[in-house]
């Protein structure tokens, strides 16, 4: 006879252990479920999953949930699966979740015109993964800064300051950039050398001439004139720097007819000059650039147009619409395109207050203020002469037919100035006073009438 009975045979020790998945990769904030496998020395295997221990290294951050470990720190981790005294491991790469936010660096940088800066970007989820992402950001700067990118480097060209933006998958940073002016090379105009009277350079009526005070701030110019005919000179300061001061000559190059500055109207300090001929002859003349001011950003546009005699004594003098553009619009002898006339208008020249005194703005004679006799008013002169126009101080005054009167200036800090004296339309004068050499910032000059 046989007799049969159940049998259950349990594996035996745990000798060997299968990890699973044997090599993984999440990102952080995923998750990943983990299995274990074991046998014994028989080759008996089942699922000791419920049994097993997890862990992974410190430094890898993340939680444990049972099998399930979500990451959390970037890196190359070693995951290790603990039954009895078996143990089973397997490799794990975390990489960095989406990216909640980005820095950009250099966050601020001064440099000068025409050199180039580069930028990082480096993007951070929110576990604190950050990883280089300069290659795949977008690089903005305000339109108005000019210049051009390549990549993440930045050539500047318009002074002053900007903001940079970075961009990476919808999040952006932003960073400071100051550009000041580079080293100008500054070439004399066409017309040079035309320093004095006997280097004096033509201008044909109706031609325009573009100019600068690149070498010099004095330029001598002569025309023909009819007599009976009425001549309109006009300059038009569109240097930074320039400040033109207009006058015309007889002549024999001495004797001054006319002078001019900042003419009514004049969106900038520039000079006109509205003359009636009484004689056939050549005239002359002469340009000035206030303070003397030499180098860049001192160009200026000057031009004549006539009036012909006609039997009716009403004369029209007109000005024509002049477009000015420190870049698109250059050259002046050559037709103009309409596209170039819509182009943004640069800073045409420009009296910059740092510091002002209580009686500014007085830069033109329509914005002089009133001086009373025996009160002596302090003022300063505030522009900055490199890089703007130098300031110029205008006051009026009443008098009587007859009466004299005597303008005291006393200049402190060795500056030397010049005193011009204009009719009530804003005309010059044949009367001045010392020679104006450099006008430096928030120098200051006492000034009484008697």
């Amino acid at each position: 006879q046989v007799i049969t009975g159940a049998l259950t045979v349990t594996p035996g020790s745990v000798t060997d252990l299968m990890l699973t998945p044997q090599e993984e990769r999440i990102a952080a904030g995923e998750s990943l479920l983990y299995t274990v496998t074991a046998r014994d020395a028989f080759g008996n295997s089942w699922d000791a999953t419920a049994d097993a221990t997890f862990a992974i290294a410190l430094e890898a951050g993340g939680t444990w949930s049972g099998r399930q470990y979500t990451g959390e720190i970037a890196g190359a981790w070693t995951v290790t699966a603990t039954v009895s005294a078996a143990h089973a491991t397997a490799a794990l790469t975390v990489t960095h979740g989406p990216a909640a936010s980005i820095s950009l660096t250099p966050p601020s940088a001064a440099i000068t015109a025409g050199e180039r800066l580069t930028y990082t970007v480096i993007a951070a989820d929110i576990h604190g993964n950050a990883w280089d992402v300069t290659a795949d950001a977008s690089y903005t700067i305000n339109p108005g800064a000019g210049g051009a990118w390549d990549a993440n480097g930045y050539t500047a060209e318009i002074a002053g300051a900007w903001t940079v933006t970075a961009t990476y998958e919808g999040q952006t940073n932003t960073a400071a950039l100051t550009v000041t002016p580079g080293d100008c090379v500054c070439e004399p105009d066409a017309y040079e050398p035309d320093d004095e009277t006997s280097q004096a350079k033509s201008i044909s009526i109706g031609n325009r001439q573009s100019r600068n005070f690149c070498d010099d701030a004095v330029d001598w110019i002569t025309f023909t004139a009819q007599a009976g005919d009425v001549y309109t000179i006009t300059t038009s300061s569109w240097g930074q720097r320039a400040d033109t001061s207009l006058a015309l000559f007889d002549t024999d190059g001495q004797t001054q007819l006319r002078a001019n500055d900042d003419y009514a109207g004049a969106i900038e300090h520039s000079s006109r000059i509205v003359w009636e001929a009484q004689t056939n002859g050549v005239y002359y003349i002469r340009v000035a650039n206030q303070a003397q001011l030499t180098g860049c950003d001192t160009e200026y546009e000057i031009w004549i147009e006539r009036e012909a005699q006609q039997e009716s004594p009403i004369q029209t003098i007109y000005l024509p619409l002049v477009a000015h553009n420190h870049s698109a619009v250059r050259s002046t002898n050559q037709a103009v395109a309409p596209d170039a006339l819509s182009a943004a208008m640069a800073p045409m020249s420009v009296i910059s207050h740092t510091c002002r005194d209580n009686h500014e703005i007085d830069d033109t004679w329509q914005q002089a203020n009133p001086i009373e006799s025996g009160v002596v008013q302090t003022r300063t002169f505030d522009s900055d002469p490199v890089n703007y126009a130098a300031d110029k101080d205008f006051v009026y005054f009443n008098l009587s037919e007859g009466q004299i009167i005597t303008v005291t200036v006393t200049p402190t800090d060795g500056l030397e100035t010049m005193m011009m004296l204009h009719d009530g339309l804003g005309s010059a004068l044949d009367v001045t006073g010392a020679k104006l050499r450099s006008c430096g910032r928030r120098r200051r000059a006492m000034g009484a009438i008697t």
